[in-house]
């Protein structure tokens, strides 16, 4: 079934595995609603200095348009004292007769009363008006400010919150810089009480905001930004209408991406406003896409979901690829993101491809000169294995690329824990699926993530051409540079100056954890510090939980990551294993704001010997799609471990638990990590 939109959409074709079977089907997208927004000032319909009516030629402007929700400020709802000095001045209010047979639903909110009448702001629609409020936020007797909040029903569509709507806030802020912090702590504090965090929301209006402070703070609070900012990287100047220079109109939105944004001077829009109208194109995000800092998030779970998407965005790739992976297996859905790679060589676009030379060396040779004729890049990380020799170098070849990464075109990229490896395989035993997850970034993100793949491409070819050692080193060293602080943050963890940064970003956020804590990793087999820290969130009342591997996959690490139990369960932590197939996600969720999607798991060879990727983010719609789906496998495909557990065990399942620990810690040991586990 294909369905549409306001504006419609387009499905794509694609190709996808399941357990081995080799499907074509639809991919379809979630259609987003299209939007075309306009704010005005209307300066109560006069012309400068209030010489002449101007609202017939207003009218027709705005018309012209052709908007589907107006924003209007300074509307004169009544005066007495107008029609008897103009002669052409209409009857009724200036928003009914702006409205009138194109805009079929608006409202008018009051701001300033007076003796001869009222004004305010309004906001016309061509869709039903749900509901309406209208708020005071005058910070002064000498200006009256308003909020007009409407929710504007949307046909056919669903927001992140499950309802067909829109919450639209139509405001006019004071002229002076104290009241102006006031209504905009008013405007933040009205948002979070009375809109729900998920709904797409369009603030729109005359901010009068001289130097540009309230962006950021935006920004920072609401997760809400500026159309023009985003289309153009600039805020538009929208006063004084015949030579704009101050920044002061403002079209705010979260939950919508912008296609395009006007300033509307000149021609037939001179001499009727002091401001300049603005106009936008906006196309609602799907409810599964997360707008965190100006990157679009899309959370996708298992290869059910990660291949079909993966597919079609190599498909639409121009210019460049990046893959790089643990384990490329030669079934299935390795078969399919070939056959994609290749598609898009023969169409001039560069693909590299970087597999580890121990988890993808059952890889047959023949695939990879069938890739290499296609003008596919290949390279291996590391392909000689010596876990127990005895030479210097020995760590070194122990030394895994465990990232499962992929940039296209520096805009989109995935980062998560599937490899390229059909979900389920007849040796598994399972018919279900391993629980494992990515996230699709668009965004500046990709462009960081990019950069990352790059440095390690051009590592390991030098490393191909024997030029390793500090010549390597420093080049890494010279060109990584820090990044600053925001809501998304790639995490790497290597040899050289990222040596803990993983392991640290957890123990951030475990420590700032409040209410609740939820990890989730195939392979935990955390050392003394971490089980520390999750000790101490569970002794501060932190619901900790743990989602951990269910089925023997590797024994020793199995048995060992069960030595642990008696230690977390004592403390009160909540530990659950998952028993449909293998677990192979490396997650966590924190307080319902913070989570973490990658390659790493928490164990001392991801944590002290492998390259992992993992993302950060900072976002409470993310968090909470995550939250949900491991809540739900916690409560329909889990068994908890109880409190009795160790009593409960035979004095054989003890001492294999044990063993196994003590083979591990000589491992890390022999490794130079010894006190690490």
């Amino acid at each position: 079934v294909i369905g549409y939109g306001v504006r419609g959409h387009t499905p794509r074709l694609c190709r996808r595995s399941i357990s081995g079977i080799l499907l074509i089907h639809w991919v379809e997208y979630a259609p987003m609603t299209t939007l075309k927004i306009a704010t005005y000032n209307i300066h109560k319909g006069l012309s400068y200095f209030n010489r002449r009516v101007v609202l017939h030629e207003l009218r027709e402007r705005l018309r012209e348009l052709d908007a589907d929700i107006v924003f209007l400020q300074e509307v004169q709802g009544a005066h007495t004292r107008h029609g008897e000095r103009f002669h052409n001045y209409p009857d009724g209010a200036q928003h009914d007769y702006i409205a009138e047979e194109v805009w079929p639903h608006s409202v008018y909110g009051r701001n300033s009363v007076y003796e001869a009448g009222h004004h305010g702001n309004a906001i016309l629609s061509r869709f039903p008006i749900l509901q309406s409020f209208n708020t005071d936020v005058s910070a002064h007797r000498f200006e009256s400010r308003g909020l007009l909040h409407c929710e504007i029903e949307l046909p056919g569509q669903q927001n992140a919150t499950g309802l067909p709507s829109v919450h639209c806030l139509c405001v006019h802020f004071g002229l002076f810089a104290k009241g102006r912090r006031s209504q905009a702590g008013a405007l933040i504090d009205y948002v979070r009480k009375e809109i729900p965090a998920g709904a797409p929301l369009i603030i729109a209006g005359d901010f009068n905001d001289w130097n540009n402070q309230l962006s950021k703070t935006l920004a920072n609070e609401l997760r809400m930004h500026d159309v023009f900012h985003m289309h153009g990287g600039h805020l538009a100047r929208s006063f004084p209408s015949r030579m704009p220079l101050l920044r002061l109109d403002r079209i705010y939105v979260r939950g919508f991406e912008v296609l395009n944004s006007n300033v509307h001077t000149g021609g037939n829009w001179q001499r009727l406003s002091d401001h300049a109208a603005l106009s936008t194109q906006l196309e609602m995000i799907a409810s599964n896409v997360h707008l965190v800092d100006e990157n679009r998030l899309k959370l996708l779970q298992n290869g059910a979901a990660y291949f079909p998407q993966l597919c079609a965005d190599i498909d639409a790739a121009r210019h460049s690829i990046y893959l790089e992976t643990y384990i490329y297996a030669a079934d299935e859905s390795g078969r399919l993101i070939a056959d994609a790679l290749r598609r898009a060589a023969a169409r001039g676009v560069v693909v590299r491809m970087l597999l580890d030379g121990y988890g993808s060396a059952e890889l047959p040779p023949a695939w990879v000169d069938e890739l290499r004729a296609a003008k596919v890049e290949v390279q291996w990380f590391r392909r000689e294995i010596s876990p127990f020799t005895l030479r210097r170098n020995r760590m070194r070849r122990l030394r895994r690329l465990h990232r499962k990464l992929v940039v296209l075109d520096g805009d989109v990229a995935f980062v998560g824990g599937i490899n390229v490896v059909n979900d389920v395989t007849a040796k598994d035993g399972f018919s279900f699926p391993r629980l494992d997850y990515a996230v699709r970034v668009q965004g500046v993100v990709a462009g960081e993530i990019q950069t990352t793949m790059r440095h390690l491409w051009g590592m390991v070819s030098w490393a191909n051409f024997r030029r390793r050692g500090e010549d390597i080193r420093r080049f890494i060293i010279e060109r990584a540079k820090p990044k600053p602080a925001q809501s998304i943050t790639l995490v790497l963890r290597d040899n050289l100056r990222h040596r803990h940064d993983i392991e640290d970003a957890y123990l951030d956020a475990i420590a700032a954890a409040r209410n609740e804590l939820i990890i989730a990793n195939a392979y935990f087999l955390p050392g003394r510090v971490f089980r520390l820290a999750l000790v101490q969130a569970a002794q501060r009342g932190v619901r900790v939980m743990l989602l951990l591997q269910g089925k023997i996959e590797y024994r020793v690490q199995h048995f060992a990551t069960h030595a642990l139990y008696d230690q977390l369960l004592a403390a009160g932590i909540e530990i659950y294993e998952y028993q449909p197939g293998y677990l192979h996600a490396k997650v966590a969720v924190v307080d319902g704001q913070w989570t973490t999607v990658g390659s790493s798991n928490i164990d001392p060879f991801s944590l002290l010997l492998a390259r992992e990727a993992n993302l950060a983010v900072q976002d409470a719609g993310f968090a909470g799609e995550l939250r949900a789906s491991l809540m739900a496998a916690i409560a329909n495909d889990a068994l908890r471990v109880g409190d009795g557990y160790g009593v409960s065990r035979s004095w054989h399942d003890r001492l294999v638990a044990r063993v196994s620990y003590g083979i591990v810690r000589l491992l890390i040991g022999l490794l130079g990590y010894g006190r690490s586990i």
